[in-house]
């Protein structure tokens, strides 16, 4: 009686945990409103409440218990050397759900992959495929083939092939018909110029970035090509006629703006950029001088160099948080943009002030005639061009912890009349402040060690004589300029910190040289060519020379250091290492001339340890 009752108990108990199995299971990916299977099924045990409300000390309701999923999967169709595959997962209970397999790389062993055991696809006969330097990446650079339809394919040896290069098919006249491979991500300037019967051009969206590569080809000279003044190529926006006018709104799909796609449209009032455009080229909307303002979607990820140059009246920017890459020269001769704006979650940059700043390296990339400088620490270097032509700029702020200015930083900034340079800077750049030609005040500390090459060339204050003395321009304390008639002994006055690069460049009358020991640097090339110059000493305060400081100086043969100890030589600008120099040589006048006007002169920059 008992082993009969226990088996009755056992076949309940069973029964019970299949259906509470059921019901969890069930509610993997039910519907919540079917009341049967959702997400908000309860569990009723033996003696709920709601089955006998007067059960003494049950709880008012058991808590739903979570049930955990356990899968196993299959591969339902396998990866080959063209196709993806697909892995399905399978619950326990069973549902299921699938997901594509990445593709897996393959392997070439003499043209055959390894994981499929095919062939790799054959490119056209005559292609020409070089291997990048760091034998990663194959590109194609001519074509010697006499095919009228070439297929360039993904792969070559083994490795992807990524580029087109410069003028790789220019001139091919029997060319008719071209398709690009999936993985190619750049064609060149003139890559296919002038194939005059080239009608067929299939280009891939892994391409991010194309040059002037299609004038002169059957399909660019076919008008039927062209849609309201814009020829496209696939998802590729190649060109627009400088006739287009108005507002121009881009097809949705576009992948990429080609090299001087907009460039001289004069009449072009607005431009609408879809969110699907990764790249927009170089010279992209060069000369758009009716542009006003530019939203870059959050889509794009790099800008080519001088994409919105000449755009006089564009006056407000604002760049996505996809852009990760943008080029020199992207707002150059903009002398109306007044507002910079980076969308929030840039990895890259971000704006303040109506400045575009580098965030990571500290650097303002772009300014504007609004713009103020952050004294927050997030600005330390001015880049190059940075400020060029903004010639409503009347005046700035350069904040203390910015420690360099570069090359052509405030170019022909014409409306700037007054500059004061805070001690934490301690280079400028090359033509940092030229041709501001109101510029009539210049304050510059002691702390800067390096002015490169006319700095404040055309200047007002350098192109007022009376700042001149006996041919020589200063700056404060830094010897800026000489001019090349400066002839016989010239004492540089006391107190003179830097003499900036080519400062006596030139002075081929100039005999000798007398150097204060309060400077501490002599710039690049800042005696070059003075072929009359015979000797010099270097006093021990000094502890940088500029590399060619002494080169074409025919007639040096004798340098005297006053301190002969912890020279050395480097090729590279700031490098705290190179070739230590000895004591004993620098010591001897005759061979110190000989190193620095032959032996280690025109690459090498020379520190004091």
């Amino acid at each position: 009686m008992k082993q009969k009752l226990w088996t009755v108990f056992l076949t309940a108990l069973l029964a019970l945990c299949i259906s509470f199995g059921l019901a969890a299971c069930g509610s993997f990916g039910g519907d919540p409103d079917d009341g049967d299977n959702g997400d908000d099924t309860t569990i009723v045990t033996p003696g709920d409440p709601d089955d006998d409300p007067d059960t003494p000390g049950d709880p008012d309701e058991e808590p739903e218990t979570p049930h955990e999923h356990t899968y196993t999967s299959a591969v339902t169709k396998e990866p080959t050397c063209t196709q993806a595959g697909e892995m399905t997962y399978t619950c326990t209970c069973g549902d299921s759900y699938t997901e594509p397999i990445a593709m897996i790389p393959h392997n070439y062993v003499d043209g055959v992959c390894t994981m499929c055991g095919t062939p790799e696809p054959q490119p056209t006969e005559g292609l020409v495929f070089t291997l990048s330097d760091d034998g990663t990446q194959y590109s194609v650079t001519v074509y010697k083939g006499a095919e009228t339809e070439v297929t360039i394919t993904a792969t070559y040896k083994g490795l992807p092939v990524t580029g087109i290069g410069w003028g790789a098919f220019a001139y091919c006249g029997n060319l008719t018909s071209v398709t690009i491979g999936n993985g190619v991500t750049s064609i060149g300037d003139y890559a296919f110029q002038s194939c005059s019967r080239l009608t067929s051009i299939e280009i891939p969206d892994s391409v991010t970035s194309i040059g002037e590569a299609f004038t002169g080809t059957a399909y660019y000279n076919n008008e039927s090509n062209w849609e309201n003044d814009v020829l496209y190529i696939g998802n590729h926006l190649i060109k627009a006629r400088t006739t287009l006018s108005d507002k121009y709104i881009i097809k949705q799909g576009t992948k990429t703006i080609a090299d001087s796609a907009f460039e001289e449209c004069c009449s072009l009032t607005s431009i609408e950029i879809p969110d699907s455009v990764i790249g927009i080229g170089d010279h992209a909307f060069s000369g758009c001088s009716s542009l006003t303002s530019i939203v870059i979607p959050n889509s794009v990820a790099s800008i080519g160099w001088g994409a919105f140059a000449y755009c006089g009246n564009l006056t407000s920017v604002t760049i996505g948080n996809g852009v990760t890459s943008i080029g020199s020269w992207v707002f150059e001769f903009c002398s109306g943009l007044e507002n910079i704006t980076v969308t929030s979650g840039n990895p890259v940059y971000h704006s303040a002030g109506n400045c575009l700043i580098e965030t990571e390296r500290k650097i303002l990339v772009v300014g504007c005639k609004n713009s103020i400088i952050p004294t927050d620490g997030s600005v330390t270097s001015i880049g190059h061009f940075a400020f060029e032509d903004c010639s409503s700029l009347t005046s700035i702020t350069i904040p203390s912890g910015v420690t360099s200015i570069g090359q052509g930083a405030f170019y022909d900034c014409s409306s700037l009349t007054s500059i004061t340079i805070p001690d934490s800077v301690t280079s400028i750049g090359n033509g940092a402040f030229a041709s501001c030609s109101c510029l009539t005040s210049i304050t510059l500390p002691d702390s800067i060690t390096c002015i490169v090459d006319a700095a404040f060339s055309n200047t007002a204050y350098y192109n007022d004589e009376s700042n001149w003395e006996n041919d020589v321009l200063y700056i404060g304390n830094h010897l800026i300029n000489a001019r090349d008639n400066l002839s016989g002994d010239y004492i540089i006055r006391q107190g003179t910190k830097t003499i900036a690069d080519s400062a006596f460049s030139y002075c081929s009358s100039l005999t000798s040289i007398s150097i204060p020991n309060s400077v501490t640097s002599i710039g690049s090339s800042a005696f070059s060519r003075c072929s009359g110059l015979t000797n010099i000493t270097i006093p021990d305060s000094v502890t940088s020379i500029g590399y060619r400081a002494f080169y074409g100086c025919s007639s040096l043969t004798s340098v005297t250091f006053e301190d002969s100890e912890g020279w050395y030589v480097t090729q590279t600008e700031g490098a705290m290492s190179g070739t230590d120099l000895a004591s004993e040589d620098l010591s001897d006048p005759a061979t110190a001339a000989e190193y620095l006007r032959d032996i280690y002169d025109y690459y090498y920059y020379w520190y004091k340890r």
